[in-house]
């Protein structure tokens, strides 16, 4: 969906795609068909993984340990990881646990960017939850955020029955958890067709927000699955996330701050 192994190549980097271990069930407790994916514990969505309270969080933190040794052995220690520069992005279930490991591991990521997935760290009326800590970090974590207008599976305006919270909710918790004062306005840093891209704080802190007019729950300019037509999935092209995630994470490293263009 989210074609980022191509931009790997081309652009050098690592990327890892980690699968949940309980099947995504965000219709009551009744499991969707084979093909929905697995689904993280990122606090509220989905039932499952919170229910049995995995241990996801570690799960990443071995898995970057790993990656790291592999790396390092197979290569006879000529590549390394760089520790300044790891990154977490996702969507859905997966945007959630983005803004999990945001929260909880915070030690190890210089960025995050995830879509159509906010923090859940409260309870829910359907399901069973299970809420976490997202204290203030001690160093400032860029985000880059993307969610449609149309979203009716991660309701734009949030949703009680679920437990999500609004849009405009999660982006003044992020921007509270980043000390950036939110009764200033941002500076809108891209702005094409549906597209509005607006960035709040300075490069250290940096938080930008994609508001995408009419579309739904989908990656913004995939070239997979990525329907115009109208429906819960209403994808466009005015913007290219993965593209746009990228650039994003180039500029950011923990312990440096660099000018921030997206």
């Amino acid at each position: 969906m989210t074609g980022m192994s191509d931009v790997a190549e081309r652009e050098g980097f690592i990327v890892v795609y980690p699968q949940g271990y309980d099947l995504a069930s965000p219709i009551g407790n009744e499991h969707l068909p084979i093909g929905v994916n697995y689904a993280f514990n990122a606090g509220g969505c989905c039932p499952d993984a919170c229910s049995e309270k995995r241990k996801d969080v570690l799960f990443i933190r071995e898995l970057v340990t790993y990656v790291k040794t592999l790396v390092s052995d197979e290569t006879k220690g000529n590549i390394t990881i760089d520790e300044n520069r790891i990154y977490a992005m996702g969507m859905s279930n997966g945007g959630f646990f983005t803004n999990r490991l945001g929260c909880e591991a915070r030690d190890i990521f210089a960025a995050i960017a995830p879509v159509s997935g906010m923090i859940l760290n409260g309870s829910s009326p359907r399901w069973v939850s299970d809420p976490y800590e997202c204290p203030t970090p001690e160093t400032p974590l860029p985000v880059l955020y993307f969610h449609g207008t149309g979203d009716l599976i991660v309701p734009y305006n949030g949703s009680k029955s679920m437990g999500f919270p609004s849009v405009e909710d999660y982006i003044a918790l992020r921007l509270r958890l980043n000390q950036i004062d939110a009764s200033q306005n941002g500076v809108v840093s891209y702005n094409h067709g549906t597209v509005t891209c607006t960035s709040y704080g300075a490069a250290a802190t940096n938080t930008t927000f994609c508001r995408i007019e009419g579309s739904g729950h989908s990656w913004p300019g995939s070239k997979w699955g990525c329907p115009s037509y109208p429906g819960p999935f209403k994808c466009n092209h005015d913007i290219d996330a993965t593209e746009q995630i990228w650039a994003f994470f180039k500029m950011h490293a923990r312990g440096a701050a660099t000018n921030v263009v997206v």
